[in-house]
Parts: structure tokens; sequence; C-alpha cells
């Protein structure tokens, strides 16, 4: 029976929530993120009693949640009490009814006092792509000492968008460009090797300014010589700081060549 997998056309059915939350995901990835708009949901104490939320978006497994731009929300954290310490977390819940309606408000989830250390309240991590019909994303863990709020906490995860993702990525190649350095060595300018004849040097790394050899990645054979000449061995000993060379020719005819190595260097 034929079936028509096409999402986003004209297919004449709309595009399920489920149908986004899953592109999204697989955009976002499959978990909870703010994402790098707006006031990226700044938390901010007006009072003992009030957080202010700013402006941002984010992203619940797959499920986009927005506080428009240049909006806020005020969230309400009970008294504390003197004497007690408590955690409340501040959250997005996502919830599903039997109908199918899907919700996200900002709740409180109150912690326990304690003339202690005080823990955090347990959120609800329900897996929206798998039909949880409830999921807390924690946005800020509020530490009360007594009635005075003292701490905010922020308890996301940042995910910056695909240019700022390309803005790190150029920027991680220039500083590994600069990290580490490659240069041609030349072991042997004239190597002359006989028929059947092995064949070892030895040279001193050279010095380069600012920056010590870590090994040979490479070497290069130019000049008057057959398949049959063989380079068994090629390295640094960071120990007698010399770049060792050795081999064999295989060969019938003798070989007469230039041999270069490519020697690894990084930034000190």
């Amino acid at each position: 029976m034929a079936t028509n997998y096409l999402d986003t056309g004209d297919t004449g059915r709309a595009v399920s929530a489920e149908s986004d939350g899953a592109l999204f995901a697989g955009i976002f990835g499959a978990e909870k993120y703010v994402l790098e708009n707006g006031s990226q949901l700044k938390a901010e104490v007006q009072s003992n009693n009030i957080v202010k939320i700013s402006d941002g978006d984010a992203v619940m497994y797959g499920r986009h949640v927005r506080i428009p731009a240049n909006d806020s929300a005020l969230v309400t954290i009970n008294n504390g009490h003197s004497g007690t310490n408590r955690i409340d977390l501040i959250v997005f819940r996502y919830t599903k009814d039997s109908t199918g309606k899907e919700t996200v408000d900002l709740v409180v989830i109150q912690g326990e006092d304690s003339t202690g250390t005080a823990t955090a309240p347990t959120a609800v991590d329900g897996n929206i792509l798998t039909g949880a019909m409830q999921s807390d994303f924690p946005l800020y863990s509020v530490e009360l000492n007594g009635i005075n709020i003292v701490k905010v906490n922020p308890l996301f995860n940042v995910i910056g968008n695909i240019s700022k993702l390309k803005e790190e990525l150029t920027e991680l190649n220039s500083n590994l460009n600069s990290l580490l350095l490659v240069k041609q060595v030349t072991i042997k300018s004239n190597m002359n090797i006989g028929a059947g004849k092995d064949f070892e040097y030895y040279i001193k790394a050279p010095i380069v300014s600012g920056y010590t050899p870590v090994g040979v990645i490479g070497y290069d054979l130019v000049g008057n010589w057959d398949v049959w000449v063989n380079i068994s061995s090629c390295y640094y000993n960071s120990g007698s700081d010399l770049i060792y060379t050795k081999g064999h020719n295989f060969g019938t005819g003798a070989c007469d060549a230039l041999l270069n190595t490519f020697v690894l260097y990084k930034k000190v």
C-alpha cells in the first residue's frame, strides 16, 4: 500500500507537533537547551519573593519554548523561614492533557526547609519525544537563607547557532595552526646507496624559535631510485634530539637521491 512519508510539504494534512519536535531535536539535540537569542532567560531577583525571568528561547526535547523579545515573566518564591535553609527550582514545565493539548508554564518546585544543608527538590525529566505527559526543564535553583534569597544559580546550557559554531571552528583552526608547525628537513642531499646496501643517517633536529620538535610525520625521496628502496624507520628521539633514518636498498641498481623528512613541532 502506497504511503506518503513527506512531512513538511503540501500533503493536505497539518504538520504535527510531534513532527516539528522530532525535526528540532534532530537539529539542536534531543535534550533541553537555551538558545543564544535575546536575554537568554536571564534571572533577576526583584524581592525576597519575586524573581524576574527575561526574554529568551529554549528547546525541550524538540519543543520550542519562548518568552518574547522585550517581555518577561515574574516568578513567585514562597517565604522562607527564619533559621532554616531551602532550595527551590524554577522550571519550564511541559504538560500534555488527555486531549493532546500541550502547554509550558514557569513553575516553582519548592524544596524542604532544613536547619543544615538544604537539598534541591526533584524535577520530572520526562522525554517528550517518546510521549511523556510531563517534563521539567530546570532553569535556576534559588537558595534561601531564612527569609532571604541569597543566590540564584543557572542550571541550563546555552547552545550556539550555526553562525557562532562556524566562528568557533574558524578560531579553533587558527589556534591549531599557531600551535603546530611542520618543517621539511633534509636528511641527506646526495644519498648514494649501492644495490643490496643498508643505510642509516641521523642529524640534529633544526631549531625553530618558539617551538619544540615532537615527531616525524613522513619522509620523501627525490631522485634516481626504484621501488625497492625501503625506509625501515624514520623517527625523532627527544632524548638525543636527533632525527634517525635507516633502511635498505633491495634493488639491483644504486640509489642516488635526496632524502627529506617532515618534522612536527609544537609551540612552547
